[in-house]
């Protein structure tokens, strides 16, 4: 489901937005494939949510528009990233209700390294923009990689949510492949990041995850260095095989994180 949604959605949404809006609009699509697949698996949340896996369907929905609207209005890149900042601060803060008790100074301390390994991911991600499908690669096997340590962990609907997005990115990236057709912006940052560090968020306040194991994904995000000391070739062959090799490198840290969380399951049992 997420996956048809999403490249249906992507798709429509480029053509109806034609030639000047379209390609911005449509990496909407896959926070779009996010929120049916939750509608699905979860129905809709109340509104306000009580607990804090209902809190992920609205700011899905709120990085979502967020993320249109700077796509839209492309403001400048200062407003940017405090948008960024802004909306992950508030979105991690609300899902941490009631673990962020301002009278804890530690797990506040704890709610903020989230933050800022959150930042990280956003950084490196943006970092790759230039780079075509990059980001949307790396963004993609760390959703595999959340699912399966939420998997070992048995939070099962946690996971679920996790390759929801994995599938998503997937129905966006066969737009984009073998050629770039549509760039990575703010509506897929937004929509899909944010929603995935919110599962972590989620998993490591509130499930048996293995926290060492969700620490280690975030290499991921740093696996487009190590690909530029690899020499390809400047072949059109080559240049075909760098989002494999890419995607490659970036299953080293979630072949890691499993046997940590399996390590972990054992250790706790």
């Amino acid at each position: 489901m997420p996956l048809l949604v999403s490249a249906l959605l992507a798709g429509v949404l480029r053509f109806a937005g034609r030639a000047t809006m379209g390609p911005r609009l449509s990496a909407a699509g896959v926070g779009l494939g996010i929120l049916a697949t939750y509608g699905l698996a979860m129905g809709v949340p109340p509104l306000p949510p009580v607990i804090s896996l209902e809190k992920i369907a609205y700011v899905t929905a709120a990085g979502l528009i967020l993320g249109v609207l700077i796509d839209l209005t492309r403001v400048a890149p200062f407003a940017r990233w405090f948008a960024f900042a802004a909306l992950l601060a508030v979105a991690l803060y609300w899902l941490a209700e009631p673990r962020a008790d301002l009278n804890h100074p530690w797990r506040l301390a704890g709610l903020a390294a989230l933050w800022f390994i959150g930042l990280v991911t956003l950084w490196r991600a943006e970092a790759g923009r230039d780079g075509g499908m990059e980001p949307v690669i790396k963004l993609l096997v760390a959703a595999i990689g959340v699912g399966l340590v939420a998997m070992i962990g048995d939070a099962d609907t946690q996971a679920k949510l996790a390759f929801a997005t994995a599938a998503a990115l997937v129905g966006f990236l066969l737009w984009n492949w073998p050629q770039t057709r549509y760039p990575w912006n703010a509506a897929l940052l937004l929509g899909a990041q944010v929603t995935l560090l919110g599962l972590i968020a989620n998993l490591a306040l509130f499930s048996a995850a293995s926290l060492p194991a969700l620490a280690i994904l975030i290499l991921v995000f740093f696996a487009d260095v190590a690909v530029r000391h690899i020499n390809l070739g400047t072949s059109k062959f080559a240049r075909s095989m760098h989002p494999w090799v890419l995607g490659a490198l970036c299953l080293l840290p979630v072949l890691a994180a499993i046997a940590v969380a399996q390590l972990h399951t054992s250790i706790a049992g």
